[in-house]
């Protein structure tokens, strides 16, 4: 079963491959055209018909060209949608994932991790309504309070004394990847 550049591959070929087609079939068409404003030019005087030839070609050859960039850019548009439409969906399944992992034995081991490296004398913690009582039982003495705002887990340290505050959520994880993906991906497009 081919991944998603596999397939993001094969639609940037077919996308190019149209493109080309068309783009052969307007320069067809503008070497028709070219060899009919060449034999009129010839039945009128030659200084007038070379000028009128030149001008109507140039005319033609930038209307195609204007064409086959549109084309181009419009291909170019597609492969984007299509490469975006494969990344949301890629950190779609990665947060799938990680609400699989919260339910999961590992996921209190993981927030245990994350509290026993933290100074949390004056710290205030912030989680999911549903991980509040598993935050109490491990890090018991600490303010623990719900954040309608972490869908997804893991927890936030807040320490106004200390001007500290120490974003461990699932989310603000996830956002920060996807960022780093859309900023380093490696997917490079030449259309024009």
């Amino acid at each position: 079963m081919p991944n998603d550049k596999e397939k993001l591959a094969r639609f940037e070929k077919a996308i190019f491959a149209e493109v080309d087609s068309k783009a052969a079939a307007i320069l067809s068409e503008a070497e028709a055209k070219q060899k009919e404003v060449l034999g009129k030019a010839e039945e009128e005087a030659k200084v007038e018909a070379e000028r009128q030839a030149k001008e109507e070609l140039e005319e033609i050859e930038a209307q195609y060209a204007q064409a086959i960039t549109k084309e181009k850019l419009n291909a170019k548009q597609q492969v984007l949608l299509k490469r975006k439409e494969l990344i949301e969906g890629l950190f779609e399944k990665a947060g799938e994932k990680l609400k699989a992992f919260t339910e999961s034995g590992e996921y209190e081991r993981y927030l245990s991790s994350i509290l026993q490296k933290a100074d949390l004398s004056k710290a205030k913690i912030l989680a999911r309504e549903i991980d509040c009582a598993l935050i109490q039982k491990l890090a018991p003495g600490c303010k623990v309070e719900p954040d309608p705002q972490n869908l997804l887990g893991g927890i936030v340290i807040v320490s106004p004394a200390d001007n500290i505050y120490i974003d461990e959520t699932f989310a603000s994880k996830l956002n920060a990847k996807k960022e780093d993906f859309y900023s380093d991906s490696s997917i490079q497009l030449d259309v024009l």
